[in-house]
This record gives structure tokens, C-alpha cells and sequence, in this order.
């Protein structure tokens, strides 16, 4: 048991060097050898857990999609039973808090975008997260009148979940880099910022 509990801790240690590397320096200039060195440890145990650096990469992003995703589920299914305008505003909100309290896994999942397999994309937590998001826009738009009256240019579901995708990346992104600017009362300002999103989309 102490030994697993060893093997666990170092594996760990591994992990949140590299993900602090490939941060500070960018993935294409962090080695195995620049890991084993920040934690102290021979490139030869490294490549005991590891055996390169692309799959210490894939094992940060499936932790980070899982974390991701996890945060928009619990949102989704504490309000469950409301209105599908609540299950938005509350996913929303889940969507910016996640990068606000996982600011380094964010930054990798959706600032570096580290992931460049297409496939892999589809297949993660990050795009089951878009898709539940999604649902909910789906039944959203069948509770609410657009602004638009020509069928022609009545948004799809998909344009609306894209464009609120994009705007709460928007905010996101401000705050985790620049957490000095003085963007007053902060949890005001996620609620104002989600509110005029999904009064923008609404009649």
C-alpha cells in the first residue's frame, strides 16, 4: 500500500510540473529531461510513469475535460426541475467559476488549446460539455420568442450555443489574466455578463 501510495504521489508530482512547464515555456520547449529536473528526479524515473511527454499532455487534458465537465453536470442537475433560462444562466456561471478556481487547466483546455487531435475532441469531456450546454440552449429557444421575425434568420441552437461559448470564454479569459484590473465587484460582474447574454438572445 505505501509503495502504490508513493507511485501515486510521484506520478502527481509529474503531472503538476509538467503542467506548470508547458504554461511558463510552451509544450514544444518542455522535455522529459526539463521535468525530471523541476521535481528533481532522474529523466529515467519519469519515463517509469510516462513514456513521453505527449502522454503526460493527453493524462493533463482528460483531468482537466473531467474537472471541466464535472462542474457544468452538478450545475445542470441542481436545477434540474427549473426553467431551461436558470439551467442556462447556471451553467454559465459554472462554465466561468471553473476557470476562475482551475485558472492553469483553463488555460491548457481552452487559451494554449493544447489539444490538436480533432477526434480526440470530440470523444472528450471538454465536447460532452458543449453538448449538455447545448441541451439546455435547445430547450431555451423553445421557451422564448428571438428578436428576428424572418425564419431565415432565427439562430439554430448551434449558433447560440457558440455564441455563448465564445462570450463567456471571452470573460473568462479576462479575468484569469488579468486578475489586477479593476473589474469591480466580481461576482456582479459574472452575473450582469451572463444575464445580458441570454437577454440578448431573448424577445
Amino acid at each position: 500500500m505505501k509503495r502504490k501510495r508513493e507511485s501515486s504521489e510521484i506520478k502527481k508530482e509529474i503531472i503538476d510540473a509538467a503542467r506548470q512547464l508547458f504554461l511558463e515555456e510552451g509544450y514544444q520547449h518542455v522535455s522529459m529531461r526539463k521535468i525530471a529536473s523541476k521535481i528533481g528526479y532522474t529523466p529515467t524515473t519519469i519515463y517509469i510513469y510516462f513514456k513521453n511527454k505527449e502522454e503526460i499532455l493527453l493524462h493533463l487534458l482528460e483531468e482537466g475535460y473531467s474537472l471541466f465537465y464535472h462542474e457544468l453536470k452538478i450545475a445542470y442537475d441542481h436545477s434540474f426541475d427549473q426553467s431551461h433560462e436558470i439551467k442556462l444562466f447556471n451553467m454559465c456561471e459554472a462554465y466561468i467559476y471553473f476557470g476562475l478556481k482551475q485558472p492553469d487547466y483553463y488555460n491548457i483546455i481552452f487559451t494554449k488549446n493544447l489539444e490538436t487531435n480533432t477526434s480526440r475532441i470530440e470523444n472528450s469531456n471538454r465536447f460532452n460539455g458543449f453538448l449538455l450546454l447545448n441541451t439546455v440552449v435547445k430547450g431555451f429557444i423553445q421557451e422564448n420568442t428571438f428578436i428576428e421575425n424572418s425564419q431565415e434568420l432565427v439562430p439554430s441552437d448551434m449558433n447560440v450555443s457558440h455564441t455563448i461559448w465564445a462570450s463567456l470564454h471571452g470573460l473568462t479569459s479576462l479575468l484569469i489574466t488579468f486578475p489586477q484590473f479593476d473589474w469591480g465587484e466580481q461576482n456582479r460582474l459574472i452575473q450582469f455578463h451572463i444575464r445580458t447574454i441570454i437577454q440578448g438572445i431573448k424577445n
